[in-house]
């Protein structure tokens, strides 16, 4: 199949891939060795623990440009939800593979993210980075004795996106038509798509690529470091093969067992002897040592360099070096491996802003809802080199001294919101839940005087007749403050009376009768 797929899409779509055959098989073998499952498979291992780094506690949402949300957008973040819940799978194949293709289809009025192998993907037309034309080997069903293979070739045409379905038998490329598998029947032959400018589909690349700046497919980050592996693949090899050898052996003399004795033959191994021998005895133990130190340390050395080798920092297949670190030392310890974490996190957005772009197209195509405007926030955990609790610390700091808004503190707690969002939610709490500092006139000086009004001349001598304290000038214009707000309607009766409690230090029941009394 991989010897001529050339020559089948040039033959289905008079198309000519940037593949050549040599790299289409090394491409599928990239595939399998990432997807095999027979013994330890660094590939894996190692994918899956900088897909972690890349995408736990981060998400990307789909909100609208203004403040008031659309049924468009909350269809398109729903869309991208739900593909974002294969983020971690999809991160690992494209670190372990190279890339991998994120195709949207629609299905009974909704619409799903299809994961493309780069082995099955084929690029057939490109202008910088930029993909222009390509065809995917779509599925493969196998019916007895042959094999049926789907090829689906994308296109832009007079500002009509194009979709082609054709199918052939076996590895010949004669086409067949599509209706000749079950599966395929109710599938279009073809598929346009007016006023559409790029492809409906998102590639997601490693950035990782050996030197290469030509490579739209990808590079595998373990590639180049083939001899490292089977280094590691030796040495874990002679760990098991010393453990297995190691076990107690006994040698006993078999004049010591009748023939109804039963022994493991993994221990007790029988020697003829004729009985016992002068100087010798007749069991003899053989309970070698474990080189352990040896090769454990030789182990650990080849994961650092597998680390060197495909530009992380240590961590990834080895225990980080933290012990009696300062914050900023472990910061800096980290960064190789951010740095290519926070080159993923590109390709990610580059990826998701193509995605949703599709996503929108086919919900225009489709009629699946109005259309709006939208954008994407990228909301990246940073927990590899910073410390959420000093900066939360550092956030509230500078909110204290003034120099950051509420709304860019709650903000940093929600990042889904925008600023005049956490702002509204601010007034919101504030009006439901007033506190001191938004119910009195505070101001550079502390607390002002309120002005006396006709309503306020009872309020004096209540405070005296009510109150078994004395206050000093201030709580007295703050208590005349909060009663005239609660006579004038500012204040409710609770709201009120709690304040009165916490500000001159009285119960409730107290607070009551004084405001009653004013």
């Amino acid at each position: 199949m991989w010897e001529n797929i050339r020559d089948i899409i040039l033959k289905l779509y008079n198309k000519i891939t940037n593949k050549t055959d040599r790299e289409a098989k090394d491409h599928q073998a990239d595939t399998i060795d990432y997807e095999k499952v027979t013994g330890v498979n660094l590939m894996v291992l190692v994918s899956n623990k900088l897909a972690t780094l890349t995408v736990t506690e981060s998400n990307i949402n789909v909100i609208p440009e203004s403040q008031n949300p659309t049924k468009r957008t909350e269809k398109l973040n729903e869309i991208a939800q739900s593909m974002w819940d294969n983020a971690q799978e999809i991160t690992a194949r494209a670190f372990g593979t190279g890339g991998v293709l994120l195709l949207p289809y629609a299905v009974g009025g909704k619409i799903y993210t299809d994961i493309v192998p780069r082995d099955k993907f084929f690029i057939t037309s490109s202008q910088g980075t930029d993909i222009k034309e390509a065809s995917i080997l779509a599925d493969v069903i196998t019916r007895k004795n042959d094999t049926y293979y789907r090829f689906t070739d994308y296109s832009i045409e007079d500002n009509n996106y194009v979709i082609r379905n054709k199918a052939i038998k076996n590895h010949s490329n004669t086409q067949i038509p599509l209706n000749t598998i079950t599966e395929w029947q109710g599938i279009d032959e073809e598929i346009r798509i007016a006023n559409v400018d790029k492809m409906l589909f998102a590639y997601l690349k490693s950035p990782f690529n050996r030197g290469r700046t030509d490579n739209l497919y990808g590079t595998p980050i373990t590639k180049g470091s083939e001899d490292i592996i089977k280094q590691i693949e030796d040495c874990l090899n002679d760990v098991y093969t010393e453990f297995k050898n190691k076990k107690l052996k006994i040698f006993v003399e078999s004049s010591l067992f009748d023939k109804d004795t039963k022994l493991s033959a993994d221990i007790y191994k029988k020697t003829q002897g004729g009985g016992k021998i002068e100087g010798s005895a007749f069991f003899e133990i053989f309970d070698p040592a474990f080189r352990e130190t040896a090769y454990y340390t030789r182990l650990n050395a080849l994961f650092e360099l597998l680390e060197k080798s495909i530009g992380t920092s240590r961590g990834i297949l080895t225990e980080p070096t933290t012990a009696g670190a300062t914050a900023t030392e472990i910061k800096r310890s980290t960064y190789d491996t951010f740095a290519l974490i926070t080159n993923m996190r590109h390709q990610w957005e580059k990826a998701a802003n193509d995605l949703v772009c599709a996503y929108d197209v086919l919900c225009n195509y489709y009629d699946l809802s109005p259309v709006s405007d939208y954008k994407i926030n990228f909301d990246w955990s940073y927990a590899l080199i910073e410390n959420s609790s000093e900066e939360w610390q550092q956030l509230k700091d500078a909110q204290a001294m003034g120099i950051v808004k509420k709304a860019e503190a709650r903000q940093w707690l929600n990042p889904s919101e925008t600023l005049e969002e956490a702002q509204s939610v601010i007034d919101e709490i504030t009006a439901s839940e007033p506190n001191l500092e938004s119910l009195m006139p505070f101001g550079d000086e502390g607390i002002q005087t309120m002005p006396t009004s006709p309503q306020t001349g009872n309020i004096d001598q209540a405070v005296e007749d009510v109150l078994p304290k004395t206050l000093n000038g201030a709580q007295t214009q703050s208590l005349i403050g909060v009663i005239t707000q609660f006579k004038q309607g500012t204040l409710t009766e609770n709201q009120a009376i709690n304040v009165i409690s916490i500000l001159i230090g009285i119960s409730k029941d107290e607070a009551r009768a004084l405001l009653m009394e004013a």
